[in-house]
Protein backbone atom coordinates (compact mmCIF):
# COMPACT_ATOMS: atom_id res chain seq x y z
CA UNK A 1 0.00 0.00 0.00
CA UNK A 2 1.24 3.58 -1.28
CA UNK A 3 0.50 7.03 0.20
CA UNK A 4 -0.97 9.37 -2.50
CA UNK A 5 1.99 11.31 -2.31
CA UNK A 6 4.55 8.75 -2.63
CA UNK A 7 6.37 9.35 0.47
CA UNK A 8 7.96 6.44 2.29
CA UNK A 9 5.91 5.79 5.60
CA UNK A 10 8.92 4.81 8.28
CA UNK A 11 8.44 2.50 10.62
CA UNK A 12 6.93 4.32 13.69
CA UNK A 13 9.44 4.54 16.77
CA UNK A 14 7.12 5.64 19.69
CA UNK A 15 6.67 2.30 21.10
CA UNK A 16 8.65 -0.70 21.25
CA UNK A 17 7.99 -4.27 22.90
CA UNK A 18 9.97 -7.36 22.11
CA UNK A 19 8.20 -10.22 21.24
CA UNK A 20 8.18 -12.70 24.48
CA UNK A 21 10.16 -16.47 23.35
CA UNK A 22 8.94 -19.60 25.39
CA UNK A 23 11.67 -20.17 27.64
CA UNK A 24 13.81 -23.72 27.30
CA UNK A 25 11.45 -26.84 28.59
CA UNK A 26 9.75 -29.87 28.14
CA UNK A 27 6.47 -32.04 29.03
CA UNK A 28 5.39 -35.49 28.82
CA UNK A 29 1.66 -35.82 28.62
CA UNK A 30 -0.80 -38.48 28.38
CA UNK A 31 -3.96 -37.23 27.27
CA UNK A 32 -7.23 -39.04 27.93
CA UNK A 33 -10.98 -38.79 27.48
CA UNK A 34 -13.18 -36.35 29.14
CA UNK A 35 -10.39 -33.28 29.13
CA UNK A 36 -8.51 -35.26 31.87
CA UNK A 37 -4.83 -35.28 31.32
CA UNK A 38 -1.58 -36.90 33.07
CA UNK A 39 1.54 -34.99 32.81
CA UNK A 40 4.68 -36.70 34.03
CA UNK A 41 6.85 -34.69 36.88
CA UNK A 42 9.96 -36.53 37.12
CA UNK A 43 10.74 -39.93 35.74
CA UNK A 44 8.02 -42.65 36.97
CA UNK A 45 5.96 -39.57 38.67
CA UNK A 46 2.74 -37.97 37.35
CA UNK A 47 0.22 -35.24 38.48
CA UNK A 48 -3.35 -35.01 36.97
CA UNK A 49 -5.45 -32.43 36.09
CA UNK A 50 -7.83 -30.42 36.32
CA UNK A 51 -9.23 -31.71 39.56
CA UNK A 52 -11.43 -29.39 40.96
CA UNK A 53 -10.19 -27.88 44.74
CA UNK A 54 -11.19 -25.43 46.48
CA UNK A 55 -14.04 -24.30 43.74
CA UNK A 56 -10.59 -24.29 41.73
CA UNK A 57 -8.82 -26.27 38.53
CA UNK A 58 -6.07 -27.58 40.04
CA UNK A 59 -3.37 -30.33 39.30
CA UNK A 60 -2.71 -32.85 41.94
CA UNK A 61 -0.34 -35.31 42.09
CA UNK A 62 1.42 -37.43 42.62
CA UNK A 63 1.24 -41.14 41.10
CA UNK A 64 3.25 -44.42 39.61
CA UNK A 65 2.26 -45.22 36.38
CA UNK A 66 0.66 -48.29 37.42
CA UNK A 67 -1.35 -45.90 40.08
CA UNK A 68 -1.93 -44.02 37.91
CA UNK A 69 -3.35 -46.71 35.24
CA UNK A 70 -5.40 -48.38 37.80
CA UNK A 71 -6.93 -44.60 38.56
CA UNK A 72 -8.15 -44.16 34.85
CA UNK A 73 -9.56 -47.72 34.57
CA UNK A 74 -11.34 -47.29 38.05
CA UNK A 75 -12.93 -43.74 36.84
CA UNK A 76 -13.42 -44.97 33.00
CA UNK A 77 -11.25 -42.67 31.75
CA UNK A 78 -9.40 -43.91 28.10
CA UNK A 79 -5.76 -43.06 27.19
CA UNK A 80 -5.69 -41.39 23.80
CA UNK A 81 -2.19 -40.60 23.51
CA UNK A 82 1.17 -39.54 24.60
CA UNK A 83 2.49 -36.42 23.83
CA UNK A 84 6.20 -35.35 23.89
CA UNK A 85 6.37 -31.40 23.99
CA UNK A 86 9.77 -29.57 23.88
CA UNK A 87 10.74 -25.72 23.41
CA UNK A 88 14.49 -25.02 22.32
CA UNK A 89 15.39 -21.77 21.53
CA UNK A 90 11.55 -20.75 21.28
CA UNK A 91 10.80 -23.02 18.69
CA UNK A 92 7.90 -25.58 19.75
CA UNK A 93 8.36 -29.25 18.71
CA UNK A 94 5.75 -32.03 19.23
CA UNK A 95 5.76 -35.59 19.20
CA UNK A 96 2.43 -37.59 19.20
CA UNK A 97 2.22 -41.36 19.74
CA UNK A 98 -1.17 -42.61 19.93
CA UNK A 99 -1.69 -45.61 22.35
CA UNK A 100 -1.56 -48.70 20.26
CA UNK A 101 -3.75 -51.71 21.67
CA UNK A 102 -1.45 -54.87 22.32
CA UNK A 103 1.50 -53.13 21.97
CA UNK A 104 3.93 -51.93 25.10
CA UNK A 105 6.14 -49.94 22.96
CA UNK A 106 4.32 -46.36 21.40
CA UNK A 107 7.26 -45.26 20.20
CA UNK A 108 6.31 -45.38 16.75
CA UNK A 109 2.90 -44.36 15.63
CA UNK A 110 1.41 -45.93 12.09
CA UNK A 111 1.57 -42.22 10.70
CA UNK A 112 5.93 -43.17 11.16
CA UNK A 113 5.69 -46.44 9.84
CA UNK A 114 3.89 -45.64 6.55
CA UNK A 115 6.62 -42.52 6.21
CA UNK A 116 9.26 -45.43 6.91
CA UNK A 117 7.47 -47.13 3.89
CA UNK A 118 7.19 -44.58 1.92
CA UNK A 119 11.13 -43.24 2.67
CA UNK A 120 12.25 -46.84 1.97
CA UNK A 121 10.49 -47.11 -1.17
CA UNK A 122 11.94 -43.71 -2.51
CA UNK A 123 15.41 -44.28 -1.33
CA UNK A 124 15.83 -47.11 -3.52
CA UNK A 125 14.27 -45.47 -6.43
CA UNK A 126 16.64 -42.86 -6.35
CA UNK A 127 19.43 -44.38 -5.33
CA UNK A 128 21.15 -44.94 -8.89
CA UNK A 129 19.92 -41.41 -10.77
CA UNK A 130 22.14 -39.02 -7.58
CA UNK A 131 25.30 -42.18 -7.85
CA UNK A 132 24.97 -41.16 -11.96
CA UNK A 133 23.38 -37.35 -11.56
CA UNK A 134 26.15 -34.55 -12.32
CA UNK A 135 24.06 -31.39 -11.21
CA UNK A 136 22.12 -30.84 -7.68
CA UNK A 137 20.19 -28.32 -8.99
CA UNK A 138 17.47 -28.28 -6.58
CA UNK A 139 14.72 -28.31 -9.19
CA UNK A 140 15.90 -31.44 -10.55
CA UNK A 141 16.23 -33.12 -7.30
CA UNK A 142 12.29 -31.84 -6.40
CA UNK A 143 11.64 -33.63 -9.87
CA UNK A 144 13.17 -36.82 -9.27
CA UNK A 145 11.80 -37.22 -5.97
CA UNK A 146 8.26 -36.07 -6.74
CA UNK A 147 8.11 -38.65 -9.69
CA UNK A 148 6.99 -41.30 -7.61
CA UNK A 149 5.72 -44.80 -8.28
CA UNK A 150 2.14 -45.71 -6.94
CA UNK A 151 2.86 -47.57 -4.35
CA UNK A 152 5.61 -45.14 -2.99
CA UNK A 153 2.87 -42.43 -3.55
CA UNK A 154 -0.18 -44.27 -1.95
CA UNK A 155 2.50 -44.65 1.33
CA UNK A 156 3.26 -41.17 1.87
CA UNK A 157 -0.41 -39.76 1.08
CA UNK A 158 -1.28 -43.05 4.04
CA UNK A 159 1.33 -41.12 6.52
CA UNK A 160 0.26 -37.70 5.42
CA UNK A 161 -3.23 -38.40 6.10
CA UNK A 162 -3.05 -40.19 9.32
CA UNK A 163 -0.35 -37.43 10.95
CA UNK A 164 -3.68 -35.01 9.96
CA UNK A 165 -5.64 -37.37 11.70
CA UNK A 166 -3.42 -37.07 14.83
CA UNK A 167 -3.40 -33.22 14.66
CA UNK A 168 -6.98 -33.34 14.27
CA UNK A 169 -7.48 -35.14 17.59
CA UNK A 170 -5.13 -33.55 19.59
CA UNK A 171 -6.60 -30.33 19.23
CA UNK A 172 -10.08 -32.06 19.91
CA UNK A 173 -8.29 -33.24 23.51
CA UNK A 174 -7.03 -29.59 24.10
CA UNK A 175 -10.47 -28.28 23.41
CA UNK A 176 -11.95 -30.48 26.49
CA UNK A 177 -9.40 -30.04 28.76
CA UNK A 178 -9.81 -25.93 27.85
CA UNK A 179 -13.60 -25.94 28.28
CA UNK A 180 -13.46 -28.40 31.90
CA UNK A 181 -10.80 -26.03 33.18
CA UNK A 182 -13.12 -23.02 32.28
CA UNK A 183 -16.55 -24.93 33.83
CA UNK A 184 -14.43 -25.68 37.15
CA UNK A 185 -13.09 -22.16 37.02
CA UNK A 186 -16.43 -20.24 36.90
CA UNK A 187 -18.43 -22.86 38.98
CA UNK A 188 -20.36 -24.28 36.62
CA UNK A 189 -19.87 -28.15 37.67
CA UNK A 190 -23.94 -28.91 37.51
CA UNK A 191 -24.25 -29.75 33.94
CA UNK A 192 -25.00 -25.83 33.06
CA UNK A 193 -24.86 -26.20 29.28
CA UNK A 194 -22.48 -23.47 27.83
CA UNK A 195 -20.95 -22.28 23.97
CA UNK A 196 -18.35 -20.01 22.81
CA UNK A 197 -16.63 -18.56 19.58
CA UNK A 198 -14.25 -21.42 20.32
CA UNK A 199 -16.82 -24.41 19.72
CA UNK A 200 -16.35 -23.29 15.99
CA UNK A 201 -12.46 -24.64 16.44
CA UNK A 202 -14.06 -27.75 17.40
CA UNK A 203 -16.60 -28.44 14.77
CA UNK A 204 -13.93 -27.63 12.21
CA UNK A 205 -11.41 -30.58 13.92
CA UNK A 206 -14.08 -33.17 14.27
CA UNK A 207 -15.43 -32.64 10.64
CA UNK A 208 -11.52 -33.27 10.08
CA UNK A 209 -11.13 -36.17 11.80
CA UNK A 210 -13.66 -37.97 9.97
CA UNK A 211 -12.23 -36.60 6.07
CA UNK A 212 -8.98 -37.77 6.82
CA UNK A 213 -10.08 -40.89 8.40
CA UNK A 214 -12.14 -41.46 5.17
CA UNK A 215 -8.85 -40.21 2.78
CA UNK A 216 -5.75 -42.85 4.68
CA UNK A 217 -9.15 -46.00 4.34
CA UNK A 218 -9.25 -44.53 0.74
CA UNK A 219 -5.28 -44.84 -0.08
CA UNK A 220 -4.96 -47.99 1.62
CA UNK A 221 -7.27 -49.48 -0.85
CA UNK A 222 -5.55 -47.69 -3.56
CA UNK A 223 -2.64 -49.28 -2.57
CA UNK A 224 -4.13 -52.80 -2.16
CA UNK A 225 -5.67 -52.77 -5.36
CA UNK A 226 -2.21 -51.45 -7.09
CA UNK A 227 -0.53 -54.77 -6.08
CA UNK A 228 -3.45 -56.60 -6.74
CA UNK A 229 -4.00 -54.82 -10.21
CA UNK A 230 -2.69 -57.39 -12.66
CA UNK A 231 -5.19 -59.87 -11.03
CA UNK A 232 -8.56 -57.85 -11.02
CA UNK A 233 -7.96 -56.55 -14.46
CA UNK A 234 -7.59 -59.91 -16.27
CA UNK A 235 -10.64 -61.16 -14.05
CA UNK A 236 -12.75 -58.50 -15.15
CA UNK A 237 -11.39 -57.90 -18.61
CA UNK A 238 -11.03 -54.27 -17.91
CA UNK A 239 -9.08 -51.85 -16.48
CA UNK A 240 -11.21 -50.46 -13.32
CA UNK A 241 -10.08 -47.46 -11.63
CA UNK A 242 -10.07 -48.17 -7.93
CA UNK A 243 -9.70 -45.04 -5.68
CA UNK A 244 -11.35 -45.92 -2.69
CA UNK A 245 -12.48 -48.75 -0.18
CA UNK A 246 -15.98 -48.85 -1.94
CA UNK A 247 -14.61 -49.63 -5.36
CA UNK A 248 -12.00 -52.29 -3.97
CA UNK A 249 -14.49 -54.20 -2.17
CA UNK A 250 -16.46 -54.01 -5.58
CA UNK A 251 -14.30 -55.44 -7.39
CA UNK A 252 -12.73 -58.17 -4.93
CA UNK A 253 -13.29 -61.88 -5.11
CA UNK A 254 -13.01 -64.69 -2.62
CA UNK A 255 -9.90 -66.10 -4.00
CA UNK A 256 -8.51 -62.80 -3.59
CA UNK A 257 -8.25 -63.12 -0.23
CA UNK A 258 -5.17 -65.98 -0.27
CA UNK A 259 -3.48 -63.99 -2.90
CA UNK A 260 -2.78 -60.44 -1.12
CA UNK A 261 -1.53 -60.11 2.45
CA UNK A 262 -3.50 -56.66 3.13
CA UNK A 263 -6.86 -58.15 1.67
CA UNK A 264 -6.07 -61.62 3.59
CA UNK A 265 -5.98 -59.49 6.98
CA UNK A 266 -8.85 -57.25 6.24
CA UNK A 267 -10.92 -60.49 5.97
CA UNK A 268 -9.29 -62.28 8.87
CA UNK A 269 -10.41 -58.77 11.08
CA UNK A 270 -13.82 -59.09 9.62
CA UNK A 271 -12.88 -55.56 8.71
CA UNK A 272 -14.42 -56.51 4.72
CA UNK A 273 -16.63 -60.09 5.12
CA UNK A 274 -18.95 -61.91 1.85
CA UNK A 275 -21.69 -60.68 1.04
CA UNK A 276 -24.69 -62.72 2.43
CA UNK A 277 -26.64 -61.81 -0.52
CA UNK A 278 -23.99 -62.89 -2.85
CA UNK A 279 -21.16 -64.84 -1.67
CA UNK A 280 -19.11 -64.43 -4.69
CA UNK A 281 -19.07 -60.34 -3.28
CA UNK A 282 -17.57 -58.71 -0.30
CA UNK A 283 -18.53 -55.82 1.81
CA UNK A 284 -17.42 -53.58 4.20
CA UNK A 285 -18.28 -55.43 7.97
CA UNK A 286 -17.43 -54.68 11.39
CA UNK A 287 -16.02 -51.44 13.15
CA UNK A 288 -15.06 -50.23 9.71
CA UNK A 289 -18.45 -50.18 7.90
CA UNK A 290 -19.71 -48.23 11.33
CA UNK A 291 -16.91 -45.63 11.23
CA UNK A 292 -17.47 -45.33 7.38
CA UNK A 293 -21.20 -45.18 7.94
CA UNK A 294 -20.43 -41.97 10.68
CA UNK A 295 -17.55 -40.58 8.11
CA UNK A 296 -20.42 -40.70 5.25
CA UNK A 297 -23.05 -38.83 7.92
CA UNK A 298 -20.36 -35.81 8.52
CA UNK A 299 -18.43 -35.61 4.79
CA UNK A 300 -21.92 -35.64 2.96
CA UNK A 301 -24.70 -35.27 5.02
CA UNK A 302 -24.10 -32.69 7.37
CA UNK A 303 -21.53 -31.48 9.49
CA UNK A 304 -20.70 -31.98 13.20
CA UNK A 305 -22.36 -28.93 15.08
CA UNK A 306 -25.42 -28.70 12.76
CA UNK A 307 -27.68 -30.31 15.62
CA UNK A 308 -29.12 -28.61 18.21
CA UNK A 309 -27.58 -30.47 21.24
CA UNK A 310 -24.20 -30.28 19.45
CA UNK A 311 -23.48 -26.74 20.46
CA UNK A 312 -23.07 -26.30 23.37
CA UNK A 313 -21.23 -28.65 25.87
CA UNK A 314 -21.21 -29.30 30.22
CA UNK A 315 -19.30 -30.98 32.85
CA UNK A 316 -20.57 -34.17 34.14
CA UNK A 317 -19.62 -35.14 37.71
CA UNK A 318 -17.80 -38.54 38.13
CA UNK A 319 -16.37 -38.33 41.76
CA UNK A 320 -17.42 -35.30 43.72
CA UNK A 321 -15.83 -35.90 46.81
CA UNK A 322 -12.49 -36.43 44.53
CA UNK A 323 -13.39 -33.47 42.58
CA UNK A 324 -13.35 -35.35 39.41
CA UNK A 325 -15.38 -34.34 36.31
CA UNK A 326 -15.23 -34.61 32.57
CA UNK A 327 -16.75 -32.55 29.99
CA UNK A 328 -19.04 -34.04 27.67
CA UNK A 329 -20.53 -32.72 24.12
CA UNK A 330 -22.85 -34.95 22.16
CA UNK A 331 -22.50 -36.17 19.01
CA UNK A 332 -25.92 -37.17 17.17
CA UNK A 333 -25.76 -40.33 14.76
CA UNK A 334 -27.85 -43.32 13.67
CA UNK A 335 -26.75 -45.10 17.42
CA UNK A 336 -27.77 -42.06 19.39
CA UNK A 337 -26.28 -39.56 21.37
CA UNK A 338 -22.94 -40.16 23.01
CA UNK A 339 -20.07 -37.80 24.22
CA UNK A 340 -18.29 -36.60 20.48
CA UNK A 341 -14.04 -37.38 22.00
CA UNK A 342 -15.51 -40.44 23.14
CA UNK A 343 -17.21 -41.88 20.35
CA UNK A 344 -13.80 -40.45 18.14
CA UNK A 345 -11.26 -41.95 20.68
CA UNK A 346 -12.51 -45.50 19.94
CA UNK A 347 -12.37 -44.84 15.98
CA UNK A 348 -8.96 -43.48 16.20
CA UNK A 349 -7.83 -46.48 18.52
CA UNK A 350 -9.41 -48.93 15.74
CA UNK A 351 -7.48 -47.14 12.97
CA UNK A 352 -4.62 -46.73 14.77
CA UNK A 353 -4.61 -50.76 15.25
CA UNK A 354 -5.47 -51.13 11.70
CA UNK A 355 -2.99 -49.39 10.05
CA UNK A 356 -0.54 -50.48 12.30
CA UNK A 357 -1.07 -53.84 11.56
CA UNK A 358 -1.20 -53.30 8.30
CA UNK A 359 1.83 -51.80 7.90
CA UNK A 360 3.75 -55.01 8.72
CA UNK A 361 1.32 -56.86 6.84
CA UNK A 362 2.17 -55.26 3.48
CA UNK A 363 5.71 -56.79 3.40
CA UNK A 364 7.50 -53.69 2.83
CA UNK A 365 10.34 -52.00 5.00
CA UNK A 366 8.97 -50.29 7.80
CA UNK A 367 12.44 -49.62 9.28
CA UNK A 368 13.47 -46.07 10.12
CA UNK A 369 15.49 -44.61 7.29
CA UNK A 370 19.04 -44.92 7.57
CA UNK A 371 20.93 -41.74 5.66
CA UNK A 372 24.82 -42.27 4.80
CA UNK A 373 27.33 -39.77 3.25
CA UNK A 374 26.43 -40.67 0.07
CA UNK A 375 23.05 -39.69 0.65
CA UNK A 376 23.77 -36.21 1.31
CA UNK A 377 24.20 -33.80 -1.39
CA UNK A 378 26.02 -30.69 -0.61
CA UNK A 379 25.58 -27.68 -2.94
CA UNK A 380 24.82 -24.20 -0.99
CA UNK A 381 23.36 -25.97 1.59
CA UNK A 382 23.29 -29.94 2.93
CA UNK A 383 19.69 -31.19 1.71
CA UNK A 384 18.57 -34.96 2.32
CA UNK A 385 17.53 -36.81 -0.82
CA UNK A 386 14.86 -38.86 1.13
Amino acid sequence: MHSDSGATIPVCQDWTRKIPRQPDGEAFVLHCTGGLRAIEHEKKSWHIEPVFDDKAPSAKGFMSKETLNSFLNQNNYSAIAFQSINWSKGKYHSRWSPIISGQSNHFQSPADLWGNIASNLSKARISDHYEKAASTNLDEIAAVLDSTGEIERFARSISLSLRNMDISIEQIVAFYNDQLIHLMASGHIRGERSSTSSDQTLFAHVNSFFMHFGAARDYLASLIAERMYPIIAKRLNKSPKIDSLGKLVGNLHPSDVNRDNLIRMLHSKTYIAQNPENEEKFMTSGWLANATSLRNTFTHHRPFGDRFVEQSGYAQVIDENSGLYQYHRPLVSDDGEADALSVIAHHYQKTVALFFNAAFESGYDTNLLKLTDNDIISKSNRTSKV
